[in-house]
């Protein structure tokens, strides 16, 4: 049986995790990222294959995060922090794995994203969900 790790960083689970989360969040960025969408895709394959080889070797590291303050309607400003394209890529494949497996074991009085009331939310509460999940992760992470 693979470990978590292996699962997680397995060629496979990080192409699901570009195709369902990174393709489609990416586009719709605010501001892009240095390494743009794009480009990454244009070579995916062997981005994909470059993450994993520095993730097993050890010399995988995060970059740092953009940090800026988006404007809300209220006139009030909310700060917000972007990971690389490549960050995100490595945290969507992380909380594919850990999720299922941690999710059964929180609190109901838990609001981020859950497994078993997703199809319960509407898009702009899942949108909102996954970025505090991804958030959590990059400052946990920094």
């Amino acid at each position: 049986m693979k470990s978590d790790f292996e699962m997680a960083f397995s060629k496979e689970n990080m192409k699901h995790a570009w195709k369902k989360y990174i393709r489609e969040e990416t586009k719709k960025d605010i501001l892009k990222d240095a390494v743009n969408y794009e480009d990454f895709a244009y070579n995916l394959e062997r981005n994909i294959n470059r993450i994993i080889k520095r993730i097993k070797g050890g010399d995988y590291y995060p970059q740092p995060l953009l940090r800026m303050d988006i404007l809300k309607p209220t006139y009030t400003l909310r700060p917000i922090s972007i990971p690389e394209i490549e960050d995100r890529l490595v945290f969507q494949s992380i909380i594919k794995i850990l999720v299922p497996r941690i999710d059964p074991q929180l609190s109901d009085g838990v609001r981020s994203y859950r497994l078993e009331r997703e199809d319960k939310k509407d898009d702009e509460e899942k949108d909102e969900d996954e970025d505090l999940a991804i958030m959590i992760l990059v400052r946990r992470m920094a």
